[in-house]
């Protein structure tokens, strides 16, 4: 059952823990009436919803929290946030920050009265992604929350909501209320909107570096691409790619990453794993030879390996793979 309040202060994001359980408070007042709704069901994770109607215009003083990750999605209503020494944050209708401080904020929140104020957050631990259920590298991470991890002193990085993360977010706003499968259903839509809204912006920071690649250098790194998907048995070495291909290591390096999401060394595994998969699925050899077959002396380092990439184990996923074939 969500703890229930009436008129506590909405400005003060300290006021509660980053501890289990759900609070929902009513705001009557005149400057803003409507419902916000707090839930921690996700170890390390805290989701904020503030759904106010009837804003006036006018400045609330906030207190942000030090050494937590805001990941912010305004949905509804505009505003700025600013604070003495930063440039304003323009909280418009449709945008996405993250924001990250070493230590306490104080900020004034401005709004333009336009009515309606819908705002979903996720408050996190920094390291929360590189823990179950994500499990994530630090290196896969968008580069803001990278900086928040290294415990930048201020990190402020605007995007835009994709229509996936905007669909999440309705998505959770129209389950909220459904008591039997509350706790359950919120702890699901935590994580999902906190993987989404970090594959929304890995993917504006992806384009973002990619508008700074020139015709020739994507020419370069589709002929690498080609280079390692003919030879993924012994694929080259980075020197010997830098060589053929008359680019420099540091660039060839991040211009692969950037056209394909992905390390040399992770495209050569991509590549491995689907003709991993290929054998499997005939069913003409067992483990140990499609193993061999893809590169691994070891049946068990290939095991691994393929259910770290595709979530199944070999022999299972040859189970299901052929169970659906006819007459088998």
């Amino acid at each position: 059952m969500a703890e229930e309040y009436l008129n506590l202060p909405y400005t003060d994001l300290s006021r509660f823990d980053l501890k289990s359980g759900q609070k929902s408070i009513h705001h009557t007042h005149g400057d803003g009436a409507g419902d916000e709704i707090l839930f921690q069901f996700q170890p390390g994770m805290m989701v904020r919803i503030l759904d106010l109607h009837d804003v006036a215009a006018g400045e609330d003083s906030l207190r942000m929290p030090g050494g937590k990750v805001m990941i912010v999605c305004k949905l509804e209503g505009d505003s700025t946030l600013s604070r003495a020494d930063e440039e304003e944050m323009a909280l418009h209708a449709g945008s996405l920050w993250v924001c990250y401080s070493d230590h306490d904020l104080d900020i004034v929140e401005t709004s333009d009265g336009q009515g309606r104020y819908l705002l979903v957050m996720l408050v996190c631990e920094p390291e929360v992604f590189t823990q179950e259920p994500f499990d994530l590298d630090i290196v896969q991470l968008p580069e803001s929350l990278q900086r928040a991890i290294a415990g930048e002193e201020s990190v402020a990085e605007r995007y835009s909501i994709s229509s996936g993360l905007a669909r999440s977010l309705r998505n959770l706003l129209e389950g909220l209320g459904h008591s039997v499968w509350n706790r359950a259903f919120l702890q699901a839509k935590t994580v999902e909107i906190a993987c989404v809204a970090v594959r929304n912006i890995l993917d504006e920071e992806l384009q973002k570096q990619r508008a700074h690649i020139s015709a020739r250098e994507i020419k370069i790194i589709n002929r690498a691409a080609q280079v390692l998907q003919e030879q993924w048995q012994r694929p080259p070495s980075l020197d010997d790619l830098v060589k053929l291909l008359g680019i420099g290591k540091s660039r060839l390096t991040c211009c692969f990453k950037m056209i394909h999401g992905c390390t040399i060394g992770g495209f050569i595994l991509n590549v491995k794993m689907l003709h991993a998969q290929a054998l499997l699925a005939e069913g003409q050899l067992n483990i140990t030879q499609v193993a061999l077959e893809v590169g691994y002396e070891h049946a068990s380092n290939f095991a691994s390996a393929f259910k770290r990439h595709t979530g199944m184990t070999p022999k299972l996923y040859q189970k299901s793979v052929l169970n659906l074939l006819p007459n088998h």
